[in-house]
């Protein structure tokens, strides 16, 4: 800084020795905003210092969120890639990482990193599992996601409401994806017995119809 100051005052005093109107330089104004630069970088420095390492994590985590939300999936996936390496975040980083290599259309990968996070979680509900079917069935792995929706037809509180129904539904899907057409109507069928305006259930079963014919 002491360098720079005696440039400006040597630059000023020979704008003045060779005449002519020559803005005269501020000085004081120079060196306010000399200080006001390194105050900032002083903050900025506490800033990343003051977080904890689990503030830290917590914090590249929500990073993660954003760069997904604006599309930049390169950088989200190399980011949740080193994320899902920390033990404490996994269970965290590895949903994350399977919607990006979904939007990135990596269906196998993605199967992968919904089977890690349905690992990782102590108690993974209807949402984790949901997600972790449809890449089963995206990638034809039908018997994992046949074994989701079967499952969800042994919750008892769940008997005849909506999950019943969700499961009914996709395993006559699975099924008709499977040419297992007889199981597909069977479980078609019974979703419509239980509801019957279920317009997904009613365009599964009009597909049906249409390949059987």
């Amino acid at each position: 800084m002491k360098n720079l100051l005696i440039l400006l005052i040597t630059t000023a005093l020979l704008s003045g020795c060779f005449g002519g109107r020559q803005p005269v330089t501020n000085i004081a104004a120079i060196q306010a905003g000399l200080a006001e630069k390194e105050a900032l970088n002083k903050h900025k420095t506490s800033l990343k210092t003051s977080l904890d390492p689990a503030e830290q994590l917590s914090f590249r985590l929500d990073y993660a969120r954003l760069l997904i939300k604006d599309k930049r999936l390169p950088e989200a996936e190399r980011l949740l890639n080193a994320l899902r390496k920390k033990e404490k975040i996994a269970a965290q980083a590895y949903p994350l990482l399977a919607e990006v290599y979904e939007l990135e259309d990596k269906w196998p990968r993605a199967l992968i990193a919904w089977q890690e996070s349905v690992r990782l979680s102590p108690e993974p509900g209807k949402k984790l599992t949901a997600r972790l079917a449809r890449a089963a069935l995206r990638c034809k792995k039908y018997e994992t996601a046949d074994n989701i929706y079967k499952h969800w037809l042994t919750i008892k509180e769940n008997k005849g409401g909506r999950l019943h129904i969700t499961a009914l539904n996709n395993l006559g899907f699975s099924y008709l994806l499977q040419k297992n057409y007889p199981l597909a109507k069977q479980y078609l069928a019974q979703a419509l017995a239980l509801d019957p305006l279920n317009k997904k259930a009613a365009a599964n079963r009009a597909l049906l119809l249409k390949l059987q014919n």
